[in-house]
C-alpha cells in the first residue's frame, strides 16, 4: 500500500471519482473549482489506484475541510477509506490545521463518527442527495478522552479515601497528627485488596455509563489478524524485557538522588511486593489486569485510534504509566503499554489480556514468591537472569524485524503536531501534575 499527495488533481484521482461518484452514485457536479487549489491523496494497493480524498484550507485560521472520500468497489471491505482520511488528517496536522471538516452523506455517517467526528449544523441536500457537516478537534476530544482517565483515577482513589474518612470518625480519641495518620494508613493498608477491588469496579462502572453509546470494546475485542505462536512468544519477550526498564530507572534514580540524601528504595519495594491477602493477590493478578486492559486498550485507545494508530498507542502507554503514581513502575508500564497496544490494535484485546494477566500472575506473584525463598547468590542471579534471558531475545526479536517494524512506523506515523497538541491539552497538564505528585510519595531520606 501506499499513499502519494498530489498538489493538482491527478488522473488517478479524477479516474475513481468518476467511477464511484458519477458512474455509481449519479452525480454530476463532481468537479470544480476547487479542485484546483486542494491537495489530493491518492492510495494505490500494488500500484493500482484503489481511493483517493482532497482537502483544502478554510478561511478561518487552523481549519481545513476534507472531501471527495472514495473506494474502488473492488478494494471496499480492507479500512483504506479510514486510511486515506487518517493520511489527509495528518498532511493537515503537519501544515498546521487543528480542526477537520467534512461534508458527508448521510449514510456514512456511521464511518466519520467512527474516525472521531461529531455532527454540527443542520442537515442538508447537494444533488437530492442528504448530507451532514461533520468536524473533528483535536485538542479538544484529547482533552475529553484524558479527563475520563483524570476522574477514572479519582474514584479509584476516592473509594480509599471515603473508607479512611468512615474510619477516622470512630477515632477521635486519638491525639497528635502522627497518631491519627498512622492509624488511618493501616487501615487502608489492611483492606488494600478489597478497597482496590472496590474502587476498580467503581472506576469500571464509570467508564461504562461514559461510552455506554460506543461500541469500543467490542471493536477492540475483534480478531484483526489471526495469532500465532510464534507471533505471541515473541510479543511475551518484549513484553517482558520491560522489566529492564525498571532496573535501569531504578539504578539511574539512585545515582542521581543519593548524593543528595535520597533514595527510590520505597517505590521500588512497592512495585515490586508480592500480594499478601487473597483479595490484594485476586486484584493483582486477575481484576487489576482486565480492567487496566478494558480502560487503556479499550475505551481509551478507541477514542485515540481515530489520530492514527502510533499517536494511540504511545498516547495510551503514556497514560498507563503515569496512572501508577509511581516513578519506576511508571516506566515499566510505559514500555508494557507499547506492546500491550500494538498487540491490541493489530491483533486483539483478547491477547493483550492475556499477555498482562500472564505477566502479573506468573512473574510478578508467582516468580516474585520464589525468589523470597532463594538464598543469595541464587536469588540475585534468578531476579537478575531471568530479565536479562527476555531482554537479549527481545533485542534479537526486534532486529530481525526491523524492516517491518520500519514500514509499519512510515505507514502509521504521528502528525509532528499532535503530541503538541495531546500534552498542552489542559486535563493532561492537570493528569501529569497528580501523578508527579503521588510518584513523590515514593521519594524518601536515606
Amino acid at each position: 500500500m501506499d499513499i502519494k499527495v498530489y498538489h493538482t488533481l491527478h488522473k488517478d484521482a479524477v479516474k475513481i471519482r468518476k467511477e464511484v461518484f458519477m458512474e455509481e452514485q449519479g452525480f454530476h457536479d463532481e468537479f470544480d473549482e476547487t479542485d484546483e487549489n486542494a491537495v489530493h491523496l491518492v492510495l494505490y494497493i500494488d500500484q493500482i489506484p484503489a481511493a483517493t480524498c482532497r482537502f483544502f484550507p478554510e478561511q478561518t485560521q487552523g481549519e481545513y475541510i476534507v472531501g471527495r472520500i472514495a473506494v474502488e468497489k473492488e478494494f471496499r471491505g480492507k479500512h483504506l477509506g479510514s486510511r486515506i482520511l487518517s493520511a489527509a488528517e495528518s498532511e493537515i496536522r503537519n501544515s498546521g490545521g487543528s480542526t477537520v471538516r467534512l461534508h458527508a452523506q448521510q449514510q456514512a455517517r456511521p464511518f466519520y463518527e467512527k474516525q472521531g467526528y461529531t455532527i454540527f449544523g443542520e442537515p442538508d441536500f447537494d444533488e437530492d442527495c442528504p448530507h451532514i457537516w461533520m468536524k473533528k478537534e483535536l485538542k479538544k476530544q484529547m482533552n475529553r478522552t484524558v479527563r475520563s482517565v483524570f476522574i477514572y483515577h479519582l474514584i479509584l482513589v476516592g473509594v480509599s479515601f471515603l473508607y479512611i474518612l468512615w474510619k477516622s470518625a470512630g477515632n477521635a480519641g486519638l491525639t497528635g497528627v502522627d497518631a491519627f495518620s498512622e492509624q488511618m494508613l493501616k487501615y487502608a493498608m489492611d483492606k488494600a485488596g478489597l478497597l482496590s477491588l472496590a474502587g476498580t469496579a467503581a472506576g469500571l462502572l464509570y467508564m461504562a455509563v461514559r461510552y455506554r453509546k460506543t461500541k469500543d470494546i467490542r471493536h477492540m475485542l475483534h480478531e484483526k489478524k489471526t495469532m500465532t505462536i510464534q507471533v505471541f512468544l515473541g510479543a511475551f519477550c518484549v513484553f517482558m524485557s520491560c522489566q529492564v526498564l525498571f532496573a535501569a530507572a531504578s539504578s539511574l534514580a539512585e545515582l542521581l538522588l543519593n548524593p543528595f540524601g535520597y533514595t527510590l528504595s520505597k517505590a521500588a519495594e512497592s512495585a515490586s511486593a508480592v500480594s499478601t491477602t487473597f483479595s490484594m493477590f485476586f486484584y493483582s493478578t486477575l481484576a487489576g489486569p482486565i480492567a487496566e486492559e478494558l480502560v487503556f486498550r479499550g475505551y481509551i485507545m478507541r477514542r485515540l485510534l481515530p489520530f492514527g494508530k502510533e499517536f494511540a498507542i504511545v498516547i495510551s502507554a503514556v497514560l498507563f504509566g503515569l496512572i501508577h503514581g509511581n516513578f519506576l513502575q511508571g516506566s515499566f508500564a510505559m514500555g508494557a503499554g507499547l506492546v500491550l497496544g500494538y498487540i491490541a490494535v493489530e491483533y486483539s484485546m483478547k491477547w493483550s489480556l492475556v499477555i498482562h494477566i500472564l505477566n502479573n500472575l506468573v512473574f510478578s506473584d508467582l516468580m516474585g514468591r520464589m525468589s523470597e525463598m532463594m538464598a543469595e547468590p541464587l536469588k540475585s542471579v534468578f531476579t537478575c537472569g531471568v530479565p536479562a534471558a527476555f531482554f537479549i531475545t527481545a533485542v534479537l526479536i526486534l532486529f530481525l524485524n526491523r524492516e517491518k517494524i520500519k514500514k509499519w512506523r512510515k505507514n502509521n506515523r504521528i502528525g509532528k503536531r499532535y503530541c503538541l497538541y495531546a500534552f498542552t491539552s489542559v486535563w493532561m497538564i492537570l493528569f501529569i501534575i497528580m501523578e508527579v505528585m503521588t510518584a513523590m510519595n515514593g521519594v524518601s531520606k536515606i
